[in-house]
């Protein structure tokens, strides 16, 4: 979109869609949607547990929209399930950062090669 100049109509959405057959497993169907979901949110950097949910419920209903999850046995059970998951992992990974001040660490090299003092 950014290379378009923000213009829909000059991007053309099958460039970046899978051409392969829909899932056919509720183990393919989860692979899929981790995948879909892990992409998203290294492109959106959610802050916040909101955020994070409303990123995977949105993955989720996309994929449903697309009728990705017609061949797998997942249910909305499933799906809930997969959704508490997918926050749990994703808050360990996007968590905000403690922010360290900075400081003077010695050159490994240096300490390594320094001379051994005699007793």
């Amino acid at each position: 979109m950014e290379a378009a100049g923000g213009d829909v109509t000059k991007v053309d959405i099958e460039k970046f869609r899978y051409p392969g057959p829909r899932p056919a497993s509720r183990e393919t169907a989860l692979l899929m949607l981790a995948d879909a979901t892990e992409a998203r949110a290294r492109a959106e950097r959610p802050a916040s547990d909101e955020e994070i949910r409303a990123l995977i419920t949105s993955v989720i209903q996309t994929v449903q929209k697309y009728n990705q999850l017609d061949d797998t046995l997942l249910t909305l059970r499933d799906l809930k399930l997969i959704t508490e998951s997918f926050v749990t992992t994703l808050r360990g990974t996007y968590h905000p950062r403690i922010q360290y001040p900075k400081a003077v660490v010695p050159d490994q090299d240096a300490t390594i090669l320094a001379p051994k003092k005699e007793k």
